[in-house]
């Protein structure tokens, strides 16, 4: 037996004590009703779109019961019954989309800025570059200075385990081997953001 959630809806602005959103349910390629959550806190509910599918729904109900609990963390499991597999379907729709949306935040950082951090991680720090980076990789002079931009964020940036992120960066520029940890006067001042995803602004 297949269970599918096709057609998911997030609603952040409506989910306050639980994750709210709608979602087609599907049972072996067939659109039999629909799932949702009001974001209020209150459980997940699914009904049928024609009464027919009320025992099979039942039946889906009794088959999720046989899966393995849906383990939230190394102490917190939950029995498995089609309310639970709905919201983790759910829950692992938006954290694909978190990530997908973190990651595009991230490429658009780097266009004018060299981005650090734990590679993996929810969050990233990022540094300004004096121009573009694709403008100073085309001129020597910018090429050195983006150089000596790079030894900046090594020196007074970088925490154990960070890294610099730049996809648009040659990686002989990114080897920090060429880089010491040298004493070297702060130029500019760090202003930290810690909200989940979104860079410190550091200028």
């Amino acid at each position: 037996m297949e269970i599918e959630l096709r057609n998911i809806h997030i609603f952040d602005q409506a989910s306050e004590e639980s994750l709210a959103f709608f979602a087609s349910l599907y049972i072996d390629g067939r659109n039999v009703g629909a799932a949702f959550n009001n974001g209020m806190g209150g459980n997940t509910l699914y009904h049928p779109d024609h009464p027919d599918d009320m025992q099979l729904l039942k039946e889906v109900d009794d088959y999720c019961r046989t899966f393995p609990s849906w383990q939230l963390d190394d102490k917190l499991s939950v029995p498995m019954n089609l309310r639970v597999f709905i919201e983790m379907k759910v829950a692992e729709y938006a954290n694909k989309e978190e990530l997908k949306r973190f990651q595009r935040e991230m490429e658009l950082s780097m266009f004018d800025h060299i981005v650090f951090g734990v590679p993996g991680a929810s969050e990233f720090r990022s540094y300004p570059t004096i121009a573009p980076v694709a403008e100073m990789l085309s001129l020597e002079t910018g090429q050195q200075s983006l150089s000596n931009e790079i030894k900046h964020v090594v020196v007074q940036f970088l925490k154990p385990g960070e890294q610099i992120l730049n996809t648009n960066i040659p990686s002989d520029l990114l080897d920090l081997s060429n880089y010491k940890k040298e004493g070297q006067q702060q130029e500019r001042k760090i202003h930290p953001d810690s909200r989940r995803g979104n860079p410190p602004k550091l200028t």
